[in-house]
């Protein structure tokens, strides 16, 4: 009977081994799939990580709100951005300049717009060399583009374009260094006014 036992018992684990090992073989195995809500959350962080590039004016209306908090009587002195990779007068950094005349002109506002919102203010800046901005300025895609006329010829590795008084002024420095060249255009009507290359 022991004998008998010594031969059935590892016929058995070995037979259960066996039939373990079939069934797990052939179990359909599901493809392994990205949850639906972690999908979503890959995309909304990658989509937040990107720069979102605006126009001057789409800047512009979010900072004349923060300047009218500073003073209701907030003029529009200056608006640069910080550089652009592209021609189309759209950047992911805007900065705006405002004097209130009741302030005066050492107690001036600047407010910064990254990716369409607001960023950063600095109160006491000096306005006393800027000219307050013509009410019905021109946007700086459209600005841009007609700066693109006088870059014929060259590669531009970015673009700064800058507003102040009644002109736009569009820089290109040009790949592979040497010095920038500048556009001066009327900030109402578009009109080229002067060009120049210096840093």
């Amino acid at each position: 009977m022991k004998n008998n036992l010594k031969i059935i018992v590892p016929i058995i684990i070995v037979s259960f081994g066996l039939l373990g090992w079939f069934v797990l073989g052939h179990i359909s195995k599901e493809p392994k799939t990205t949850s639906p809500i972690i999908k979503t959350a890959e995309k909304i962080k990658k989509e937040k990580s990107q720069p979102h590039s605006i126009s001057a004016r789409n800047a512009y209306q979010i900072a004349q709100s923060y300047a009218k908090k500073w003073a209701q009587d907030a003029v529009l002195v200056d608006v640069s951005n910080f550089i652009s990779g592209s021609n189309d007068g759209l950047a992911d950094l805007w900065t705006f300049t405002f004097r209130s005349p009741q302030k005066g002109e050492s107690d001036g506002y600047e407010v910064w717009i990254a990716d369409g919102k607001f960023s950063r203010e600095e109160i006491g800046t000096s306005t006393r060399f800027l000219n307050p901005v013509e009410n019905n300025w021109l946007d700086s895609d459209v600005i841009a583009q007609k700066a693109q006329e006088y870059f014929q010829g060259l590669t531009c590795k970015n673009y700064w374009y800058g507003l102040t008084g009644n002109t736009w002024k569009v820089k290109c420095s040009k790949e592979g260094g040497g010095k920038p060249k500048w556009v001066e255009l009327d900030a109402v009507t578009g009109e080229f006014i002067k060009t120049w290359e210096d840093y």
